[in-house]
């Protein structure tokens, strides 16, 4: 499955724009600016319904206008889907499948899979509890239900211990690969409960009827994130940082791949910050790898991306970006 066309109208700084991308590898260069982010958002509304960085759909219209249009083209090797979303001010969300219109928005999450890897996953590692929590349930798909704590809240905890141990061995492997080093990262769940929910929820009463709030459970759950048996938030330069969250996100990917036996599209965003030549080049080769489908990225030097792929090569296609205008260079 891959992205074949995304067109655009009105999407943040774009007014119009049309583009036919490569099945395996595509690059978007440019100046900081210039509308590279926002073609992978336009990306990521096809597979999620909305925006990786905007809370409010509205905030993706281009200014002094009342509508944006996102159309994309999906080719699974037996058929094209046609994928539209269209927003106007003040006005419900509009999304269709083969020109019909979702009921619920929530019946196309999930057809399209989609990861995307930004500058803002740092959040991950110096954000709170709350965002690793969401990294987790994201991937595994769970609703939290505040009612009935203990049925809800055990099941839920179980499908975590279930998932990361599946994960984590695959996100170990990813790091190893990146860095080639003898760094030692580990990802570690970290609970108030155990599989007694009833008595860890009836131990906290006292406390609980004091501070007004339940202080025990899943949602007080966290991931340590460790390097060398050190918090990687205090002990790790950044560009062991971005590693880490390039393997968890990478180990994300091959989660998905393997559940729905689907090769997720793979969004890089400014991918190039923060690591060195050398795990940058091991990061492109990994991704370039069969075991990944069809990628994009973005970065600041056109050079950089035609060395790195070569400026013959029939896998990949790279696109200059500039001032919201996009054409395709060798």
């Amino acid at each position: 499955m891959y992205l074949k066309q995304l067109s655009l109208i009105n999407f943040k700084n774009y007014a119009e724009a049309s583009v036919l991308f490569h099945s395996k590898l595509n690059c978007f260069t440019g100046a900081n600016g210039m509308g590279k982010t926002n073609l992978l958002d336009a990306i990521y509304y096809l597979s999620f319904c909305k925006s990786c960085f905007n809370t409010v759909d509205s905030q993706s219209i281009s200014f002094e206008q009342d509508f944006f249009m996102i159309q994309g083209l999906f080719d699974n090797g037996l058929e094209i889907d046609e994928i539209y979303c269209g927003i106007k001010r003040a006005q419900k969300k509009v999304f269709k499948r083969n020109k019909k219109e979702y009921e619920k928005l929530s019946d196309h999450i999930g057809l399209f899979p989609l990861v995307m890897i930004s500058p803002a996953d740092t959040i991950l590692i110096t954000g709170g509890s709350n965002e690793r929590r969401r990294f987790i349930d994201g991937i595994i798909s769970l609703d939290i239900w505040d009612e009935q704590l203990i049925k809800h809240g055990s099941y839920i905890h179980h499908a975590r211990e279930i998932f990361l141990q599946e994960f984590i061995p695959v996100f170990e492997s990813y790091y190893k690969l990146i860095s080639e080093n003898n760094e030692q990262v580990s990802l570690q769940y970290v609970s108030t409960i155990n599989r007694d929910y009833k008595t860890a929820l009836q131990a906290a009463i006292k406390k609980d009827c004091t501070l007004e709030h339940t202080t025990v459970g899943i949602h007080r759950d966290d991931l340590d994130f460790l390097l060398n048996d050190n918090q990687i938030k205090k002990f790790a330069s950044q560009g062991q940082q971005k590693t880490y969250l390039l393997a968890l996100k990478l180990a994300q990917y091959e989660f998905i791949k393997n559940k729905k036996g689907v090769k997720p599209l793979l969004l890089l965003d400014d991918i190039h910050d923060k690591l060195d030549a050398h795990r940058f080049k091991k990061l492109i080769e990994v991704v370039s790898s069969t075991e990944f489908g069809q990628i994009f990225i973005t970065d600041t030097h056109l050079e950089r991306m035609q060395n790195l792929f070569g400026k013959n090569n029939t896998d990949r296609k790279i696109f200059k970006v500039e001032n919201a205008g996009i054409s395709e260079v060798d």
